[in-house]
């Protein structure tokens, strides 16, 4: 745990890496915020959380969460560090709210913040080895139990082959390269070949340099397209072509996760996944995101 952040707003406190495996979330709006709750309720007694959101979301999050649940204010935390460097987010930061930005408008409020808040939360995670999960992902096992899971006979683990890790996102890899799609692998610059990664469940360690890049050119992909309105409120056209990127120059080590991880539409192709019919983890899932929570406000 981090203590000074415990139970509190905080608005800009220098975040420190704990060396711990902790879970973060992104949640902009009263609704990502209880889904990103509901979500850290899971995960056992005790576990690391983090919530990152702007001001608003910060202060109904330490309302309402349990203390060892900590709330940050994401976009003090970008400020402070000048958005790493990444000058469109500055300039669009400056031009006029984000909130109400119609380059972030995803027709939900906030939806483009959120991806924000999202893609920052990453740069600003407080864990040595670090889950983010989208506030719609429901975890089917502890914290305790995914951190298992990392590990292999011998006493290796995941860590000592990847720097990254994340589930393929069926539907944009089998529909690739028609109707909408073609514009994601144009932007992205990704091959065909390239397993398109769904950015709702990441694994991921902080500490390394190629993640950090990696991460740094995510934010300033998404910030640069939006300034140029191109796939607007989309992040994950960016985060792949970030990925490919720091693994094609970066020594950036990716590995692609079963649909166990991430069963977001394979549910439709392997229903035992999820088995979405008789509700929550009902299947074989560790994390079930896609699964239809009353009042979700996700995105």
């Amino acid at each position: 745990m981090v203590p000074w952040l415990r139970g509190e707003v905080h608005n800009f406190m220098a975040l420190r890496m704990t060396n711990t495996t902790g879970v973060i979330y992104a949640a902009v709006g009263s609704g990502l915020v209880d889904d990103a709750l509901f979500s850290a309720s899971r995960l056992g007694a005790g576990a690391d959380v983090t919530v990152f959101g702007d001001p608003e979301t910060t202060s109904r999050c330490a309302e309402k969460a349990p203390p060892h649940i900590q709330c940050v204010d994401a976009i003090a935390q970008l400020e402070h560090a000048q958005w790493f460097g990444c000058e469109s987010c500055a300039r669009l930061q400056g031009a006029q709210p984000l909130r109400t930005s119609p380059w972030y408008s995803t027709g939900k409020p906030s939806g483009g913040h959120n991806r924000l808040v999202k893609i920052g939360s990453l740069l600003l995670a407080p864990y040595h080895t670090s889950f983010f999960l989208d506030a719609d992902v429901v975890p089917c096992l502890p914290l305790r139990s995914l951190r298992r899971l990392m590990g292999a006979p011998g006493g290796s683990s995941i860590w000592d082959a990847a720097d990254l890790l994340a589930a393929t996102n069926r539907m944009y890899n089998d529909y690739a390269r028609t109707s909408r799609y073609p514009g994601h692998q144009k932007l992205g610059g990704t091959p065909v070949a390239w397993p398109y990664l769904n950015s709702g469940v990441i694994l991921f360690r902080p500490d390394r340099a190629p993640v950090q890049a990696a991460l740094r050119q995510w934010l300033c992909g998404y910030c640069d397209g939006a300034q140029k309105d191109q796939l607007p409120g989309e992040d994950q056209p960016y985060f792949n072509a970030a990925l490919y990127r720091g693994a094609s120059t970066h020594h950036l080590r990716v590995i692609a996760l079963p649909p166990t991880w991430n069963p977001r539409n394979w549910d439709m192709v392997i229903p035992r996944i999820t088995n979405h019919s008789k509700g929550c983890c009902k299947g074989s899932a560790y994390l079930d995101h896609g699964c239809r929570k009353p009042n979700s406000s996700a995105i």
